[in-house]
């Protein structure tokens, strides 16, 4: 498979978004696949799935803002979904694309639920990939503790290192190779060593913003407390043609939500995909596999 086309589009805000292409077959009518990565992540991540999701139909595979070679904001607070609303349609504009088929890891299925919601008309269907309307306490509690302070690496074995120190858990088969092959995604090499690949005042929003048992002080449950609920949004969702992966040992995505989203779409189908934490990385048989039937059965 070739390597994909990348393309740099005018974003909002002034800022340039990076989006790589892979073109499908030729004369391809099929309605087109818009992968959205996950927080600290870009278009790199999609690079197991996107080839095989190619030899049908076209992809697109965005790195939101301040993310890969997409370019960074100077102001730190329009680090939000909201903005990256605004840029899948950017991507989509640029791209003359009236529909697609959304497919969202972690962060980038928030922001296909929101899309689903402020712009139903761009949306035909949507994977997502452990995500959903209620997010754990102890998966994002994780994520603060990590987002923006992983530093340099002297080596790509360092890198490795490190990402299985804090992801072990999440791939527990991975060797060298694999955790190396990780870094080569989610890092990049610079003059003053590998660093991840994200600006990291992506974490600005998000460490403003109190845990949720932090904003629980009128005595209500923790999950209460929260605001607003994406259930309404996920609604909207639902009314779509839909597929949810979720990692068996996933902290994002419990199994009482997931049970919870198929009673309020009943059409979505639910993969599991075995001994994955948050989140697959879609290259597992099971993901790829679920993922094909579901965009072969699409209208």
């Amino acid at each position: 498979m070739a390597a994909p086309e990348l393309h740099r589009i005018p974003g909002t805000d002034g800022l340039t978004l990076a989006v790589h292409r892979y073109a499908g077959p030729a004369g391809g009518r099929r309605l087109p696949v818009l992968c959205l990565p996950g927080l600290t992540r870009n278009a790199r991540d999609f690079e197991a799935i996107a080839p095989v999701i190619a030899r049908t139909r076209e992809v697109l595979c965005l790195s939101f803002r301040g993310r890969g070679l997409s370019d960074r904001d100077p102001e730190p607070a329009r680090y939000q979904p909201p903005t990256y609303v605004g840029e899948v349609i950017a991507t989509l504009d640029a791209f003359d694309c009236p529909q697609a088929v959304f497919l969202g890891t972690s962060l980038g299925g928030l922001v296909t639920m929101l899309t689903a919601a402020l712009h139903p008309d761009r949306l035909a269907a949507a994977i997502l990939n452990d995500v959903g309307p209620e997010v754990e306490p102890e998966g994002i509690a994780r994520i603060r503790a990590y987002v923006g302070r992983q530093g340099r690496a002297a080596s790509w074995r360092e890198a490795g290192a490190r990402l299985r120190a804090l992801n072990a858990d999440v791939y527990p088969d991975y060797g060298e190779a694999d955790w190396e092959r990780m870094a080569r995604q989610l890092y990049v090499e610079t003059g003053e060593g590998i660093v991840p690949d994200y600006d990291p005042a992506i974490s600005v929003p998000i460490l403003a913003t109190p845990p949720t048992d932090e904003r629980a002080t009128d005595g209500r449950e923790p999950e209460q407390a929260a605001a607003p609920s994406l259930w309404p949004v996920f609604e909207v969702l639902g009314r779509r043609p839909l597929l949810l992966l979720r990692g068996g040992r996933s902290d994002i995505l419990s199994v009482r939500t997931a049970e919870r989203m198929r009673a309020c779409a009943p059409g979505m189908l639910l993969c599991e995909v075995p001994d994955r934490g948050h989140a697959p990385s879609l290259a597992e048989p099971v993901a790829r596999t679920a993922i094909e039937a579901f965009l072969e059965g699409l209208p």
